[in-house]
């Protein structure tokens, strides 16, 4: 993989993550940044507290994070009497030997018989194949630190590990430790647009032609990511365009990080450390807990043992387990064990202490819409799933109508259904899974649903998606609704606006005389200038 240098930037565990930026990281060091609100800084910012654990999903960066801050810390202690101790769990699969190299070498007891300080850094926790488990060399390294309570104030402690992994234990006992302000969880924050431009410039793509690809397909929330980002990158590469449907992408974007790439993971099978379900598998729980989060409304999963903790938006994992799913004719139980490991992919991410959520919102609405797919409801019974209950007008759920929309680009059945009932939704659709045929529907229902009262146009970020309702009879069929002046003004100025931004060249004259016609609706001139 090519070297990008990338400013990384950190987040308290359960702090706000500001995506105002298009979908990227608002840069925390840009000129909006002042005027939003985010808990994310740099490391700098955070580089003085004495107990540190850097936490992340994986493929975000955390091993890079950390190496970075090893060359960081190197170059800012060369003058003083500071030392380092760097240690990468992923090595040791014997206690004694971790034990050893750790708290029986030599930098650190010279450290215990000195004055200076001591910089130990412990990367790849989740990795460590002791046989004992990481729970349990968590409170190795709990109980050796206790041990050393009155030196600690020379002691500064950084170690990065998955968010899912991090042990109870640690969480307990560092901070009695340090005390209780002293220890402070940071997760990695995701990539910023400059970011992206950055590692696209690297492998010599055309930046701006990648974002208008990200818009496209809408696919920023892969490209946030850098394992997915990557895939991104690598797809665009030989053609210069991405693959065409966004079904396509997001199936292969969180396949990918429900995958486990890396080497040591696997290597922990053989210890009982880590879980053997398939890719396969891991998409099909996954696919049921967005279902469950979504429908429930329960958009956290919490992983700790002590129900009286839990709060309202909170779905223990005890109640996600039970029954079977099945994948390819056979049964898959779907036991804790296995829900754990699964949410500890990079599908998901830190929502505070002992609790874990999707990484994205888009993820859960695609697997929830994948799961639907995959089972054995009628069409009927599945638009009952996501309808107000009682509602003789059958709309979606509000918060659930992305996963409607993705269930359209699955389902022919489900798609016939919403243009005759919630055209609105079919906005948010997969546009490359549209034809034209399909596009001329949801445009003529959407307009009679305006026109009827059935609709509004009071959601503005419905706006965004109107480019896709391009096809190659709209002039001819957007004419009557912007000249009859009988019709619905709501109607009318959401067929100008469709024409405006699909861009359709046969109305720009027609456009410029409503603009100019003093006897028209001041809200339809307006909107045709």
């Amino acid at each position: 993989m090519a070297e990008y240098l990338w400013k990384r930037f950190w987040c308290p565990r359960g702090g706000v993550i500001n995506l105002s930026d298009g979908g990227f990281l608002l840069d925390p060091e840009g000129e909006y940044s002042r005027w939003s609100r985010s808990d994310v800084v740099p490391f700098e910012t955070i580089a003085q507290k004495p107990c540190l654990a850097l936490l992340g999903e994986p493929g975000i960066g955390k091993s890079h994070a950390m190496e970075d801050l090893r060359e960081t810390l190197a170059e800012s202690t060369k003058d003083s009497t500071d030392q380092i101790l760097w240690l990468n769990l992923n090595e040791y699969g014997e206690e004694s030997r971790l034990i050893r190299d750790l708290f029986e070498c030599d930098t650190f007891m010279a450290w215990r018989q000195g004055h200076h300080v001591l910089h130990i850094l412990l990367d790849s926790l989740d990795e460590c194949r002791c046989p004992t488990q990481i729970p349990q060399v968590g409170t190795i390294l709990a109980n050796r630190f206790g041990e050393i309570k009155g030196h600690l104030s020379r002691l500064r402690l950084r170690i990065a590990c998955r968010t899912v992994d991090w042990p109870v234990k640690l969480d307990q006992s560092l901070p009695r430790l340090w005390g209780e302000d002293e220890l402070d969880a940071y997760e990695l924050a995701p990539l910023r647009r400059k970011d992206v431009e950055l590692a696209a410039n690297v492998e010599g793509i055309n930046a701006t032609m990648f974002f208008e690809e990200l818009n496209r397909t809408e696919t920023i929330p892969l490209a946030i990511k850098p394992i997915t980002l990557l895939f991104l990158l690598s797809a665009f590469k030989p053609h210069g365009h991405l693959p065409k449907t966004r079904t396509e992408l997001y199936e292969a974007g969180c396949r990918l990080l429900c995958e486990e790439m890396n080497p040591n993971r696997l290597d922990l099978r053989d210890h009982g450390g880590a879980g053997h379900l398939s890719t396969d598998q891991r998409m099909v729980i996954a696919s049921r807990i967005a279902a469950v989060s979504l429908y429930c409304r329960k958009p956290a999963i919490h992983i700790g043992t002590s129900p009286q903790v839990l709060d309202n938006e909170d779905v223990p994992i005890s109640e996600l387990a039970g029954t079977k799913e099945t994948l390819s004719g056979s049964h898959l139980p779907v036991t804790e064990d296995y829900i754990r490991e699964v949410i500890g992919t990079g599908l998901f991410s830190s929502r505070g202490a002992y609790r874990m959520g999707f990484d994205h919102q888009t993820f859960a609405e695609f697997l929830a819409a994948r799961y639907l797919d995959h089972s054995s409801l009628s069409s009927g019974k599945l638009l009952g799933m996501l309808r107000h209950q009682g509602d003789p007008e059958a709309h979606i759920v509000p918060q659930l109508s992305e996963t409607a929309a993705w269930l359209a680009a699955r389902n022919r059945e489900v798609f016939d259904a919403l243009v005759r009932s919630n055209p609105q939704v079919l906005l948010r659709a997969d546009a490359a899974a549209l034809s034209a045929e399909d596009r001329s529907s949801v445009v003529e229902s959407l307009l009679n649903a305006l026109q009827t009262g059935q609709a509004n146009d009071q959601d503005w970020d419905l706006h965004r998606h109107y480019i896709k309702l391009k096809h190659p009879g709209l002039a001819d069929q957007l004419r009557p609704w912007i000249t009859e002046k009988n019709r619905d003004l709501t109607a009318r100025a959401t067929a100008i606006g469709i024409a405006s931004d699909c861009k359709v060249q046969e109305l720009q004259g027609l456009l410029a005389e409503i603009a100019l016609d003093q006897t028209g609706a001041e809200r339809i001139r307006n909107d045709a200038t």
